[in-house]
């Protein structure tokens, strides 16, 4: 599973990455979080919705989401506004050459705000994840 840890808990937590992508594996039944290098090269468009109010609206009402809505609402995306590969479309995965992520969070500051994101980010949607 690849995910973008778009809001401010999420991405403190997960140590401000650039790119902003995250990697999980499930590994002898937990989830595992892992290096971008462990991505499939062919793999290049995000195939889970992404933040759009059609996106959960249907996952909040159980309902079953063609590949082909889910690549609809991506298009919308907006584009990443910083880092490495600012301006590029949120729905494609974007490798730097050696594979790795930075992580560096006095990029955006560490501040009590972002200190209290990642708090309750970890509250909130750790336990259902493996660090």
């Amino acid at each position: 599973v690849i995910g973008n840890p778009r809001n401010g808990g999420a991405f403190a937590y997960y140590g401000c990455p650039d790119p902003d992508l995250v990697v999980h594996k499930h590994v002898d039944g937990k989830w595992k979080r892992v290096e971008l290098d462990e991505i499939p090269p062919d793999l290049k468009k995000r195939n889970l919705a992404g933040f759009t109010d059609e996106g959960a609206q249907a996952a909040e009402a159980g309902k079953q989401i063609s590949a082909a809505q889910i690549a609809q609402w991506n298009a919308r995306l907006p584009t990443r506004p910083s880092g490495k590969f600012a301006g590029t479309r949120r729905d494609e995965i974007v490798l730097p050459q050696d594979r790795k992520t930075i992580n560096d969070c006095k990029a955006i500051g560490e501040s009590e705000m972002t200190q209290q994101w990642k708090d309750d980010f970890k509250k909130r949607f750790v336990p259902a994840i493996t660090e």
